[in-house]
């Protein structure tokens, strides 16, 4: 066949969800029939504060792993690394009716000119399709690193294989990196899930409370972030030494924070939690962004603005008392829930 496409398949545009094997895969999911609802209610978060380098992050808590969220799923999948021929793995892949999850050295990617022949980047792409006479394939991807918004794209024969080794040669080290992904259902299930969401958001009812005095229990750590980090601000020198020392990784497990938060938010609202609660992690979720954003400036201006400073460090103290009224009234909601099954 000279052209090859599985639909429908759509980009998915939510809430970015962990790293960008997930925009790939929660296309894939759709074409078959299955909801993200398990992943997106799989974890927990729990603060930790490094008290080496003086930062606070989180640490998820997986109630299943990922290959079990597939058999959940009833899907089956199958995982190829350091392929000899990629191109004929993904149309013999795509013949059968399965998207492909590829794993690709972003430097060799002729649509990305953020990073073509400018830097080597491990990304996942979905492959949903090929043309065997324009010799391009079918993919979902975006235009570049920092965009949140995935379309539909094409991508030649000859870049794949060019990622796929650059893969090899740059990021051998990535071995528990899945490289080749193709899914499909397995026999005997049905086309569509049945009720998503009732199964999905049981399971993360019994997860969380079976984890709640885990999380309250971590609630301290900002008590420890705080009295740091008002020391290191107690006086421009020793922010600024703190800021070029450990600045690479904070932004980083910043924005995490950020974004696990706003994930927990988007399952309240797909769960349909009272407001006032959907209120209570807005406020943590604001407080944090604006920390981050004083932060950032501080860091690109070099400017040092006490009264912000100041602001960054009453946040912090306040986090606490705010995380625990939000968590104490979320548990309650999940046992009432779980009572009325």
């Amino acid at each position: 066949m000279a052209v090859h496409v599985l639909e429908p398949i759509e980009p998915y545009n939510g809430l970015y969800f962990k790293t960008c094997f997930y925009n790939a895969l929660f296309p894939a999911l759709a074409y078959l029939g299955r909801s993200e609802c398990r992943f997106l209610m799989n974890e927990m978060f729990v603060y930790e504060f490094d008290e080496e380098h003086g930062q606070i992050s989180q640490a998820a808590i997986g109630l299943y792993p990922e290959e079990e969220l597939y058999r959940l799923l009833g899907l089956a999948f199958k995982r190829e690394d350091n392929m000899d021929d990629p191109i004929h793995s993904v149309i013999r892949a795509i013949n059968h009716r399965q998207p492909v999850i590829l794993l690709i050295d972003s430097f060799f990617e002729s649509i990305r000119p953020d990073t073509y022949q400018k830097y080597h980047l491990p990304h996942y792409i979905l492959v949903h399709g090929y043309d065997m006479d324009r010799q391009v394939f079918h993919i979902i991807e975006h235009r570049y690193q920092e965009s949140m918004l995935y379309i539909k794209r094409e991508l030649p024969f000859e870049d794949v294989a060019l990622c796929c080794e650059g893969v090899k040669e740059k990021f051998g080290h990535l071995r528990h990196l899945p490289n080749f992904l193709s899914f499909s259902l397995r026999t005997g299930e049905p086309q569509s899930e049945p009720d998503p969401l009732r199964n999905a958001s049981m399971d993360y009812y019994r997860h969380a409370w079976n984890e709640r005095e885990r999380v309250l229990g971590c609630l301290p750590e900002m008590q420890k972030f705080h009295r740091a980090f008002s020391h290191i601000c107690a006086s421009e020198s020793l922010l600024r030494a703190w800021v070029e020392r450990q600045f690479g990784q904070w932004p980083f497990r910043l924005t995490s924070v950020i974004l696990n938060k706003m994930l927990e938010k988007q399952r309240l609202q797909i769960l349909e939690f009272p407001e006032t609660l959907n209120s209570r992690l807005g406020q943590v979720i604001e407080d944090w962004k604006l920390i981050q954003a004083i932060l950032l400036k501080y860091k690109t201006t070099g400017v040092y603005n006490a009264e912000s400073i100041e602001t960054v460090v009453g946040k912090i103290a306040l986090m606490q008392e705010a995380e625990t009224a939000y968590y104490s009234e979320f548990f309650s909601h999940v046992q009432t829930r779980m009572q009325r099954g």
